[in-house]
């Protein structure tokens, strides 16, 4: 997985070591799932009834490895310029 922040090049790659996915039917259920993995998600506001709207989904994404690369662009035709998730099977594909 490589990330970028909007509008600069991809500078940083990991390997995800564990995908999780949960379906919130209830505040207790975020509540379940900040007591697990609160700490290692970093959230900036814990309290759920704050929040306005009850999120329905949550996924987290375990990343092993993270490191810096040398940074390049990708071109993103296709995929929707806001987009923030692109899949594809190669990097290489879409790089510039």
């Amino acid at each position: 997985m490589y990330f970028k922040n909007s509008g600069e090049q991809i500078t940083v790659k990991a390997k995800i070591g564990e995908v999780m996915q949960f379906e919130i039917i209830s505040v207790q259920d975020i509540v379940a799932i900040i007591k697990e993995y609160g700490n290692d998600i970093c959230l900036v506001n814990n309290d759920p009834l704050t929040w306005g709207r009850t999120p329905r989904y949550c996924i987290l994404i375990r990343l092993n490895n993270p490191e810096p690369v040398s940074p390049f662009q990708i071109n993103k035709k296709g995929f929707g310029m806001a987009s923030a998730w692109v899949s594809v099977e190669s990097i290489g594909n879409i790089t510039l």
